[in-house]
């Protein structure tokens, strides 16, 4: 299957994009001699270090406003979306939780948090409370490898808590904890928050998660949602702005 260059940048209100562009000319000039037609099936990319996608060409448009004046365009199937990776390149997925994988190093981190804190001050979520519509997790993955997981829950106010962050210990100091942390801040931003918080512990063990959260900006604050505080727990705070303005 042929692979078109295709600028994601530029989509049309119903999802067709244009611009595509095959060994650094345009598809429009050159479809015939490649035998394309209409319906033909082309792979598309944007950066051929990041993804492919499937897609069907179109030529025949009734609305061709929408297209710059071009009559050839393509429709995505995002269903063959496939990432590609360098060796050693971090990804960051959305996880469904049902990988032995992310539940064994969910386990480790529940068993770390009941390990440095006080029986009454446990409040990392479980699996079934990871499972609630209100959270999102993420999986970060190197060469087929979990290393690291982190969530992110919607609060009744508009702003979002940071949860579950942990780096497997094989991973540890690779950058795999401030990538899973700008990207849950990314989302977040996504989604409007005004805030992102979170609660955590004192004591040696919370120490290299704190110090990775203030140098990203988050700063000491009041407790919030249910929380209350005590001479054990901490709350640090992100004010995010929108994404527009």
């Amino acid at each position: 299957m042929l692979k078109v260059n295709c600028d994601f940048n530029d989509i049309t209100d119903d999802d067709r994009c244009w611009l595509l562009h095959y060994e650094g000319r345009l598809l429009s000039d050159i479809a015939s001699d490649l035998g394309l037609q209409d319906g033909s099936r082309v792979i598309l990319f944007q950066d051929p270090d990041d993804f492919e996608v499937e897609a069907t060409l179109l030529f025949d448009q009734t609305a061709p406003e929408y297209f710059l004046g071009r009559q050839l365009c393509a429709r995505a199937d995002w269903s063959t979306y496939k990432r590609l990776l360098r060796p050693g390149q971090l990804d960051i997925c959305r996880d469904d939780l049902s990988g032995e994988q992310t539940r064994a190093l969910l386990a480790l981190h529940l068993a770390g948090m009941h390990e440095n804190s006080p029986p009454d001050h446990v409040r990392a979520l479980d699996l079934t409370g990871l499972q609630g519509p209100d959270v999102t997790v993420w999986s970060a993955w190197r060469d087929g490898h979990l290393v690291g997981i982190g969530a992110l829950k919607a609060l009744a106010d508009g702003t979002g808590e940071l949860k579950s962050m942990r780096t497997h210990p094989d991973h540890l100091r690779t950058g795999v904890a401030a990538a899973l942390l700008e990207h849950i801040i990314d989302m977040a931003r996504m989604r409007d928050y005004s805030r992102l918080s979170l609660e955590t512990g004192s004591g040696p063990a919370f120490d290299p998660a704190l110090a990775l959260y203030r140098r990203r900006g988050f700063v000491d604050g009041e407790a919030f949602s249910d929380y209350e505080r005590s001479a054990f727990n901490q709350f640090l705070h992100l004010e995010l702005e929108p994404l527009t303005a």
